[in-house]
């Protein structure tokens, strides 16, 4: 008797989250319903990063939940200092802005380059810090150092450029 309450009870579970859990996963995708993602580029329009990043839009709209409107903006300046500013300082925390500024802003950062107003610690790293320069092995660890040193805080997703030097041993 005692087997089959047991029974009756995990299926039961299993009905109950069959039911719940779906409905927890799609409340998600109300977020970015009818909203729009603004991916600011730290370059001009039309140059190879720019094709890149355009290459994956339709990509972005067909998995992120809500099938946000996914918008350009270019803002030219400084090596991407300028777009690092304004996403550090002005830009909404909200989710819907991407910065996509090259690896430059982190060198500059780590160089005391004059300009620099946002701070490595509170952003998050998606890959790509370096592509070439006076200091790419100085970059890179200082990167890995604010990751390992703030994992509640700084997040970072290593690059095909890191990946490529790690892999030839160049680090």
């Amino acid at each position: 008797m005692k087997i089959i309450e047991s029974v009756r009870k995990f299926i039961c579970a299993q009905v109950a989250l069959l039911f719940f859990i779906p409905a927890l996963t799609f409340a998600q995708s109300n977020f970015y319903q009818g909203k729009t993602i603004r991916i600011i580029h730290g370059r001009n329009a039309g140059g190879s990063g720019d094709l890149r990043v355009k290459a994956m839009v339709p990509f972005l709209q067909k998995y992120i939940p809500g099938s946000p409107t996914i918008i350009h903006e270019f803002m030219p300046g400084g090596g991407g200092r300028k777009t690092a500013n304004y996403i550090f300082a002005s830009a909404a925390p909200d989710g819907l802005t991407i910065g996509n500024t090259g690896g430059g802003m982190v060198a500059s950062a780590v160089l005391g380059e004059t300009g620099v107003q946002y701070n490595l610690d509170k952003l998050i790293f998606l890959g790509d810090l370096i592509d070439r320069g006076p200091d790419v092995r100085g970059c890179v660890e200082h990167v890995l150092n604010l990751c390992g040193a703030n994992q509640e805080r700084v997040i970072c997703l290593r690059g095909n450029h890191e990946q490529m030097l790690l892999e030839l041993d160049l680090l």
